[in-house]
């Protein structure tokens, strides 16, 4: 009789409790209620702005251009460096990290990358991502992650989608690095997508060894989706294995916890 009891207690505590991924869908569907005051703020500001426009605007034309371009050149430089040419390695480790400045004929101009991963908590995350450069300072990365919560009368899902356009900032012998900007998407009762920006990095300390940390957002609605992911892994000529912490924010929620991944590159 207390097991038919506790049963029926355990059936009704989660026929009525919310899940991370219920929550996280009402948190990232709901959209900004101060927008309209911000939009009617951005316009009377614009318009203040302009009235003192003649007052206000005594600079030189050519001290203005001079400016524009210095900023200008530092923008590029930050952000894109001096393009020099390098080319891919066979395989990490091959002779040192991903990039090379040897014209060996091994060396790739392209490669693709397919990797999955799984987050091991509370609510389970499984995450396929594919990476394709055409060239070494470019790659244009898709990933899904699927997050799924169970319980006794109900299963909880959630899918979140990105794709990216990256472009490879430092292409060095130990280091790469890397900023990109693209499209999210969440899927199922949500389905708004935003955009979405990112950057990282992979050091190689020591063969066969790498340490690689990165970060994305997508912008949805009044909120957003976050990933942080950091994580060493273990390669074996085409294959890497990798185990890490990461972090998603979905909308108000948290999903973290250890993340096993394995990779293969063509």
């Amino acid at each position: 009789m207390k097991q038919i009891l506790f049963f029926f207690l355990l059936v009704s505590i989660s026929s009525f409790s919310q899940g991370k991924l219920e929550k996280a869908k009402k948190s990232l569907s709901k959209e900004s209620s101060s927008s309209k005051s911000e939009e009617v703020s951005a316009v009377s500001s614009y318009a203040s702005s302009s009235s003192n426009e003649d007052s206000s605007s005594s600079f030189d034309g050519d001290d203005e251009c001079f400016n524009v371009g210095d900023v200008f050149l530092v923008i590029k430089h930050v952000f894109f460096g001096d393009l020099e040419e390098r080319s891919l390695q066979p395989h990490i480790y091959y002779d040192y990290g991903e990039y090379t400045t040897s014209l060996d004929s091994l060396a790739k101009k392209s490669n693709l990358k397919i990797g999955a991963n799984y987050l091991a908590s509370n609510t389970r995350a499984l995450g396929i991502n594919v990476l394709f450069k055409p060239i070494p300072i470019l790659g244009l990365e898709v990933s899904h992650v699927n997050f799924r919560e169970k319980f006794v009368l109900k299963n909880e899902r959630l899918d979140y989608s990105s794709v990216m356009l990256n472009f490879y900032r430092f292409r060095e012998k130990y280091l790469t690095a890397w900023w990109g900007v693209g499209i999210g998407r969440v899927w199922n009762e949500v389905a708004t997508s935003g955009f979405t920006y990112g950057f990282g990095t992979e050091i190689y300390p020591v063969e066969p060894i790498s340490l690689r940390v990165s970060y994305k957002e997508s912008l949805i609605n009044a909120t957003s989706v976050r990933e942080f992911s950091s994580s060493v892994k273990y390669h074996r000529k085409k294959a890497a294995f990798s185990v890490g912490y990461t972090n998603y924010r979905l909308g108000t929620e948290h999903v973290k916890g250890v993340a096993m991944g394995i990779e293969y590159t063509f």
